[in-house]
């Protein structure tokens, strides 16, 4: 998936345009307004290489412990995939490369939002 669009250019220009409509959400940016620029590039290109099926740097409990305490509900982390949504389309990723990086993502909820429920 990564060489089908460009290779690795062009999903460290997703990486960027992801962080900043993350930091343009009202409901999103406290949590990455102040964050390293570098920092988020390397965790949202794991993000992506999870939704690739490569092996990412960040497992489950390292999620878990990154976001704990944090106070992420899981109306937030919804916001969060959505803005990850709009950014894949918004840069031409097809829907069924969409649909995997999403369902990877949203594996990790109960590990993200503190509010978690089966029922979402």
């Amino acid at each position: 998936m990564i060489n089908r669009y460009g290779g690795t250019k062009f999903w460290d220009e997703v990486a960027d345009k992801f962080h900043e409509k993350l930091k343009a959400d009202y409901y999103l940016r406290s949590f990455f307004e102040r964050r390293c620029p570098i920092h988020a590039k390397a965790i949202n290109l794991n993000i992506f290489r999870a939704g690739f099926g490569q092996e990412a740097r960040y497992y489950v409990d390292a999620i878990k412990e990154a976001h704990e305490g944090r106070g992420i509900t899981i109306e937030q982390f919804i916001r969060f995939t959505n803005c990850l949504r709009n950014t894949l389309i918004e840069e031409g990723v097809e829907e069924s490369d969409i649909h995997l990086i999403l369902e990877r993502v949203g594996s990790y909820s109960s590990q993200v939002a503190e509010d978690y429920d089966d029922n979402y």
